[in-house]
C-alpha cells in the first residue's frame, strides 16, 4: 500500500473516532438530561459539549499536521511531537470525564488515545527506519534515537 493511502486511512480513522466520541458525548448528555441529573434551566450541557468539540478540532488538526508532515529528520520529529500532543489531549479529556454518569465519554476518549498512541508508535518506527536507511554507518545501538 502506498504511503499516501496509509496516511489517508490514518486521518480517516481518527476523524471517525472523533465523530464517534462526539456522538457518545451527545447521547450521554441527553440521557443524563432526561434522567434529571442536570438542572432544567441551566446552560450546563452546552458548555462541556462545545468544549468537547473544540478538543476534537484540535486533536484532528494536531493529527493532520503530524501525519502529513514529511518524514525527514527535522519534520519527522515535529510530526511526532504533534501526534504526541494529540495523544495527550485525548488522555487529559479521558481523565476529565472520569466522573459518575459520564464514564462512557471517558471510555470513548480512551479508545481515541489508544489509536493515537498506536499511530505515534508507528510514526516513530517509520522515522527510525528512515534514519537507518539514510545513514547505514549509524546503525550502532548507541547512536539510535
Amino acid at each position: 500500500m502506498k504511503a499516501w493511502k496509509l496516511k489517508l486511512a490514518a486521518l480517516l480513522s481518527v476523524f471517525l473516532l472523533l465523530f464517534a466520541t462526539s456522538e457518545v458525548t451527545y447521547h450521554v448528555f441527553t440521557g443524563n438530561q432526561e434522567q434529571g441529573l442536570y438542572p432544567a434551566d441551566a446552560d450546563s450541557i452546552s458548555i462541556p459539549f462545545i468544549t468537547g468539540e473544540i478538543v476534537a478540532f484540535f486533536v484532528f488538526v494536531f493529527t493532520f499536521i503530524g501525519v502529513l508532515l514529511p518524514n525527514s529528520k527535522v519534520f519527522g520529529l515535529i510530526g511526532i511531537a504533534f501526534l504526541g500532543l494529540a495523544s495527550l489531549l485525548t488522555l487529559s479529556s479521558a481523565a476529565e470525564w472520569m466522573i459518575p454518569n459520564h464514564y462512557w465519554i471517558s471510555v470513548a476518549y480512551l479508545i481515541e488515545f489508544v489509536s493515537l498512541l498506536l499511530l505515534l508508535i508507528a510514526s516513530f518506527h517509520l522515522r527510525r527506519n528512515l534514519l537507518r536507511s539514510l545513514k547505514p554507518e549509524l546503525t550502532n545501538k548507541k547512536y539510535m534515537i
